[in-house]
């Protein structure tokens, strides 16, 4: 049974020391992580990043949205 994807936006620092960001469907690889998005597909080193965040599925106050 696979695990479900969740879409997240990663921010991490690349090896020339920019920071970027990748926003899409996120699994573990191992040592990485995968991102999947609409036009682009990453592989980012876990010890490369900065923060994840994970998208509302509501409104701020839990509640679906319109």
């Amino acid at each position: 049974m696979q695990a479900k994807q969740e879409w997240k936006k990663v921010v991490y620092e690349e090896s020339d020391g920019i920071t970027n960001i990748k926003q899409g469907y996120f699994s573990d690889e191992g040592d990485f992580v995968k991102v999947v998005g609409d036009h682009s597909e990453a592989l980012i080193r876990k010890d490369k990043i900065i923060s994840i965040t994970g998208k509302l599925t509501g409104g701020q106050d839990g509640r679906e949205t319109n």
